[in-house]
């Protein structure tokens, strides 16, 4: 914080206002975000949210007539999302309200302010750190998957077609995960939050960006993201406008903290032992994710049905038939893609025993238990099924692929284009 700032004895009745709903208002909605915190995060967020599971839907419905039936889980953009960030902004105004009112010439402001900008720079380095190590590690984004190989291109959602853009390429995931990364450490220190800052505005504006043009439901967290690195460089505008655009000096910033000598040092190793300890626990867990990811089941791959019979019968492969399978993907334990000629998709229930020489399987035309079929592999690209599925007697016979043998995964990289290779 700037020294100009931080030691202002005088702030006007509408300063403290402002600065106090941004207190008041930033410190309801880190508790409700807290999750970026090991451990300790989702132990207060489940105590804090309780009360909000109550209040939200019955303002939602009270206020602004909305059913809210849907708590925050995959979704950070959920009608409960949006109500509870309006009830927070009441709250925040009314409570900054009260508090001016009591309080108006500012009472250890000094304090104040320098409590809401370590709070600020330290909940980034948490949040930025965690977004940024799932790049690196490549959680957030996982290789594309071979369902998306054979999905029609216009059939792809719009965060679906980002998720595959972000997927495909490890380097471009190393690039944004170190940025985020980068703009995360640099909250650690003092002399180097502003530098953080400018790191953080930058990158969170592009994930914005991004979650807005890609309608990805992370919209709500990614703006305060970018509004918590606003709040660090406001302060310091007329600084950045005399070096950057008028080409003037710059005197060094000065730092004050009511910490005195040894409790300063005391604070100093707790923060790095914390942040060691977030680092550790953050590269643990996405590790850990990412090898379940990379975990391939029996059988994993993607086939192409060759030929099929039922009850003895070819079925020819006519595109309108709603029956005739056309592609079996096998990526996830427990389940498998079937896509049939017409061009829909089925989830179905898929497990192998590739000792037992078996597939138990359940389609949509079966409403319990499994069937068990028969598999063999007569050589490496090819997979036979036969049995009885779904009281049919079933022959299917695949010819596999891999994803080497679609453009996009098997075009690769070249440093000499002699034409652009745009397909």
């Amino acid at each position: 914080m700037t020294e100009r700032l931080i030691t202002r004895d005088e702030w006007t009745p509408t300063a403290l206002f402002v600065f106090r709903l941004l207190v008041i208002y930033t410190a309801m909605y880190m508790l409700s975000h807290l999750w970026v915190i090991p451990v300790v995060g989702y132990m207060v967020r489940f105590v804090w949210e309780l009360p909000w599971q109550a209040l939200v839907p019955a303002v939602g419905k009270e206020f602004f007539g909305v059913e809210i039936t849907a708590l925050p889980g995959g979704s950070g953009d959920t009608t409960y999302n949006w109500v509870q960030v309006v009830i927070m902004l009441v709250l925040a105004a009314v409570g900054a309200a009260g508090w001016t009112a009591w309080d108006r010439r500012g009472w250890r402001q000094r304090e104040q302010v320098w409590a809401f900008i370590t709070a600020i720079r330290y909940y980034l380095f948490f949040a930025l750190f965690m977004y940024g190590i799932v790049k690196v590690i490549k959680t957030q984004f996982p290789d594309v998957p071979l369902r998306r190989l054979i999905q029609p291109y216009g059939e792809s959602s719009p965060m679906g077609l980002l998720w595959t853009f972000m997927g495909f390429s490890t380097a471009y995931n190393y690039f944004t995960g170190a940025i985020e990364i980068l703009g995360g450490v640099l909250m650690l220190n003092r002399r180097t939050v502003l530098l953080g800052a400018l790191v953080s505005a930058g990158t969170m504006a592009q994930v914005l960006m991004l979650n807005m043009a890609y309608d990805v439901p992370v919209k709500l967290y990614s703006a305060h993201l970018l509004l918590f690195a606003g709040i660090l460089i406001l302060p310091r505008i007329d600084r950045l406008s005399a070096f950057f655009l008028r080409n003037g000096p710059v005197e060094p910033e000065l730092h004050w903290t009511p910490l005195g000598g040894g409790l300063q040092r005391v604070v100093r190793f707790a923060k790095w032992g914390v942040a060691v300890l977030a680092i550790g626990f953050s590269v643990f867990t996405a590790l850990q994710t990412r090898a379940r990811v990379l975990e391939r089941p029996p059988l994993y791959g993607l086939y192409t049905v060759s030929s099929m019979h039922t009850n003895g019968r070819e079925i020819p492969p006519l595109v309108t038939d709603s029956t005739r399978w056309h592609h079996l993907v096998v990526e996830r334990r427990g389940n498998a893609d079937l896509w049939l000629l017409d061009g829909t998709r089925q989830i179905v229930s898929f497990e192998a025993d590739t000792s037992a020489g078996w597939v138990a399987m359940r389609t949509r035309t079966r409403t319990e238990g499994l069937d068990t079929l028969a598999f063999r592999i007569p050589h490496e690209d090819s997979l036979v099924l036969s049995g009885i599925l779904a009281g049919d007697s079933l022959l299917v016979r695949f010819s596999r692929r891999d994803a080497s043998d679609f453009l996009l995964t098997g075009r690769g990289f070249h440093w000499i284009n002699e034409t652009p290779f745009n397909r």
